[in-house]
């Protein structure tokens, strides 16, 4: 029994220096505590890492259904909108007074196409051009912000009958507008 007694005694020494030991800084119940902080720190790191990354998930995904729905919604009008177009030219077509007008039109394109002169026409054009410059290009040119100013060269050309026919309704609308 005297044995058992020393047995704590005996391993506080060094048995090649046969001096004691030094006691140990932290005892059981602070390696424990220091234990379970750490563990604590590692879950709750690893809680906050896949919180943020499914709210993050989360937010990119209501994002992107929101994206779509607006895309969607812009489909639907521009769909709609074209609808409605094609149902008024459809209706426009069955019209009398569209087809008369249509019918004069095509008259008026073949007259001033053979009827007018170079120099009738030069006049027109240069008269239509003023016009369109001194009533559209301005007002459109001042509504363009940091963009590259609109001229009527800019413009695409019509075809020689049709350009004739808007020059002459222009100028003779003109006083009207």
């Amino acid at each position: 029994m005297g044995v058992v007694k020393r047995l704590p005694f005996l391993l506080c020494f060094n048995y090649s220096t046969t001096k004691p030991m030094k006691s140990q800084k932290f005892g059981i119940k602070a390696k424990l505590i220091i234990a379970l902080s750490g563990f604590s720190i590692i879950i709750v790191s690893l809680t906050g890492i896949l919180a943020y990354q499914l709210s993050k998930n989360a937010l990119e995904k209501q994002a992107f259904d929101q994206l779509t729905s607006i895309r969607e919604t812009k489909k639907k009008a521009i769909t709609d909108y074209f609808g409605t177009i094609k149902n008024q030219v459809v209706t426009l077509s069955h019209d009398l007074t569209v087809i008369e007008s249509a019918k004069i039109f095509s008259q008026e394109f073949e007259y001033l196409d053979t009827n007018l002169t170079e120099v009738q026409k030069s006049t027109y054009l240069s008269s239509i051009n003023n016009y369109y410059n001194d009533n559209f290009i301005g007002k459109l040119n001042s509504n363009i912000e940091g963009e590259e100013a609109v001229s009527i060269a800019g413009l695409p050309s019509l075809p020689d009958g049709f350009e004739a026919l808007s020059m002459e309704l222009t100028i003779r609308l003109k006083p009207q507008i």
